[in-house]
């Protein structure tokens, strides 16, 4: 699923070296993935842990990967300084939705795109049982099933997305899967 969206991340890079942000990079899988399909971009991993970090930085053994320690509500990067801001399924942990969609807004380039995939708060009961079931199938552990369930408390819709995105100054450009899939995946542009 990494490889999927650093291919819309793709997708949507009108420069030849792009400046990308990954926040919420955790072990920094996605920028691994990101590299591989735009090996003339340069890389940022935003995590606020520090141990996410270490992780990221061994995983992604690149020049063009720098891990910063940072929040979605405080970015440690200049005004105007980035052409795409990409966060996978890191929504659910941000503390201020609004503070972030600003902290982002900032950052970005005059017609910077932010790409949102997200857990889906809409989700019903039973299919979260259903990828429960499947998880277990596939033996992952109780700590990873845990975090991938506890996820959805803290979940929101496409909706609330679209709606503080839009209160914040930017375009919604696509959205899908927003029906009562697991998931949801919102691309905005700053329009300033």
């Amino acid at each position: 699923m990494y490889h999927q969206l650093a291919e819309t991340v793709a997708q949507y890079s009108q420069q030849s070296t792009p400046c990308i942000v990954d926040l919420g990079t955790g072990p920094g899988l996605l920028s691994a993935a990101l590299i591989t399909v735009l090996p003339n971009a340069e890389i940022i991993g935003i995590d606020p842990s520090e141990k996410m970090l270490v992780l990221a930085e061994r995983n992604v053994s690149s020049s063009q990967f720098t891990a910063k320690l940072g929040s979605s509500e405080h970015l440690p990067l200049r005004n105007s300084s980035v052409d795409i801001v990409v966060s996978r399924f890191s929504l659910s942990y941000w503390r201020d939705l609004q503070q972030s969609f600003t902290e982002i807004y900032r950052v970005l380039k005059h017609k910077g795109i932010v790409i949102l995939e997200c857990i889906n708060k809409e989700c019903p009961q039973w299919r979260l049982s259903l990828i429960k079931l499947g998880m277990i199938a596939k033996r992952a552990g109780s700590r990873v099933i845990t975090y991938h369930l506890e996820v959805y408390d803290y979940a929101y819709s496409s909706q609330e997305v679209i709606e503080s995105l839009s209160t914040c100054g930017f375009s919604v450009l696509s959205e899908e899967g927003k029906q009562k899939g697991w998931r949801f995946c919102v691309i905005a542009q700053k329009h300033h």
